[in-house]
């Protein structure tokens, strides 16, 4: 298997919640997986014999069938009781939680989800690539500079080491620029000094359906920048 082949596992989402799912597709394939989805219990069944995802995510309360019976079938299924299922469960319902578990699926999450933890548990059982610094969701519109010319743009991703950019202006790779962004845990706007380290469009590792964009790895940033990202990251608030 390839790494590109590795990195665009197939995952099927099943909830009832049309909302959750969209957040959920959102945040996979930024996380670079091809998604599938369905909002009832009887499509996962049909799903699963026509498409053989990788992995699925299914809540226990499901229409027309339930999570909990499609998981019993599912892995009572020889062609595909190798597939690992996560179930999502109501916070703090033990209740559902032994119910997911007799089911038999290989992990459960509780709602509201979160979005590490929820990446953390799917590499857990499907080979995907990761990154040597780990790299956690954020939205934030910023400019860079270049020396020549300002750009807008948006950050999906950060971490210690750099962060994510979306948009259309992709610069060479080991290009020098000025970044001007706002963090939720900072007052101020933080300014840095990066470099471009690699784009979605020469990028090996990157399948084409996630969104264009280049890596930014930080070359300088404020006491108080990196203070601002460490508070971001603690706090933990990916919640979908």
């Amino acid at each position: 298997m390839t790494v590109n082949e590795m990195n665009t596992r197939k995952i099927l989402i099943a909830d009832k919640s049309i909302f959750f799912l969209e957040l959920v597709k959102s945040f996979l394939k930024k996380a670079g997986c091809q998604v599938l989805s369905t909002c009832n219990g009887q499509d996962v069944l049909k799903i699963v014999d026509e498409l053989c995802p990788d992995l699925i995510i299914m809540d226990l309360d499901l229409p027309t069938l339930s999570g909990e019976e499609c998981c019993k079938r599912l892995k009572a299924n020889v062609d595909a009781k190798d597939i690992p299922i996560i179930i999502t469960v109501a916070r703090g319902n033990e209740r559902d939680m032994k119910k997911a578990v007799a089911a038999g699926c290989d992990d459960y999450v509780s709602k509201p989800v979160d979005k590490i933890d929820l990446l953390r548990k799917i590499k857990q059982l499907i080979d995907l690539v990761a990154r040597e610094e780990a790299r956690f969701p954020i939205y934030s519109k910023l400019t860079y500079d270049d020396g020549k010319k300002v750009y807008d743009g948006e950050a999906y991703f950060i971490s210690r080491g750099g962060m994510f950019i979306n948009g259309p202006n992709l610069l060479p790779v080991g290009s020098s620029l000025s970044l001007r962004f706002s963090i939720s845990s900072a007052e101020e706007l933080i300014e840095a000094e990066g470099k471009v380290a690699w784009k979605t469009e020469n990028e090996e590792t990157i399948p084409a359906h996630v969104t264009t964009g280049m890596g930014i790895s930080f070359v300088h940033i404020s006491d108080e920048g990196k203070e601002a990202i460490e508070a971001y990251i603690s706090q933990g608030n990916y919640l979908i």
